[in-house]
């Protein structure tokens, strides 16, 4: 399996959620699907959900374009070691105009792991693969760099795609919307439990990271939900938004 699946995902954020704020319902935490999880008795349901930037980026969300490239890194990184190769880090620069399709990936990592491999990893290497407009293009041209590192003691791998953007300011409209959409399920939610909170992750990819403006702090947002959090998943920093309860 490349990576974790989505419920080992929440259950690590809800881990970290637990330790961010004093007064975490006590008792035992038992996985479920809507809401994510139930916790206590009488439980309480705990809903985690993301927030990601809607920008596109070459006709694609970021969050999809940021998806296929990790997913590129991960397999090439299972491969390798499948293979047999040792832990050395390694970091992947896609090509900012060229875009990446799904039907590419498998050929890709497969196209990345035999260029790592095929380097003399016996001994220290901390070089760039990649292409010189002076000579035959090699790699493909979805990647334009590959930088590898290998060190005698190290015993991490560390297999990543390298990135940076500007951060942008989250906006009420954007964390409302969040809320709504998943407010329409707080009635078969309540089936399980009568007390819900929901947990709006950010800062967890490239394309959820905001910063957190006062105005959204101080705003009293309009839910069903009983609390409503923000959760940086950066740094485990958690933020109860004001809320109050739609009119009957």
């Amino acid at each position: 399996m490349i990576g974790p699946t989505q419920k080992e995902r929440e259950q690590h954020i809800l881990e970290q959620f637990r330790k961010s704020i004093d007064d975490f319902p006590s008792g035992e935490i038992r996985p479920d699907e809507r809401p994510d999880f139930l916790v206590g008795s009488p439980p309480v349901g705990i809903e985690i959900t993301e927030l990601y930037r809607q920008e596109q980026e070459q006709g694609q969300s970021l969050k999809a374009g940021e998806s296929q490239r990790n997913r590129v890194v991960a397999m090439a990184q299972e491969i390798f070691e499948k293979g047999g190769g040792p832990p050395i880090i390694v970091y992947v620069n896609f090509s900012d105009n060229r875009t990446l399709r799904w039907s590419r990936i498998e050929e890709l990592a497969e196209c990345i792991a035999e260029r790592v491999g095929a380097l003399d990893l016996s001994v220290d290497v901390d070089l760039n693969i990649e292409d010189s407009w002076l000579q035959p293009r090699t790699l493909p041209e979805e990647i334009s760099r590959i930088a590898v590192i290998r060190y005698e003691k190290n015993t991490q791998a560390l297999w990543a795609v390298p990135g940076a953007t500007m951060v942008p300011t989250m906006t009420v409209e954007e964390v409302q919307s969040r809320i709504d959409e998943k407010g329409a399920k707080l009635s078969e939610y309540r089936t399980k439990a009568e007390e819900q909170w929901l947990v709006i992750v950010y800062d967890m990819w490239i394309s959820s990271n905001y910063e957190v403006p006062d105005v959204v702090r101080s705003h009293e947002f309009i839910t069903g939900f009983d609390r409503v959090y923000l959760f940086r998943a950066f740094g485990g920093q958690a933020i109860r938004l004001r809320t109050a309860k739609p009119e009957a």
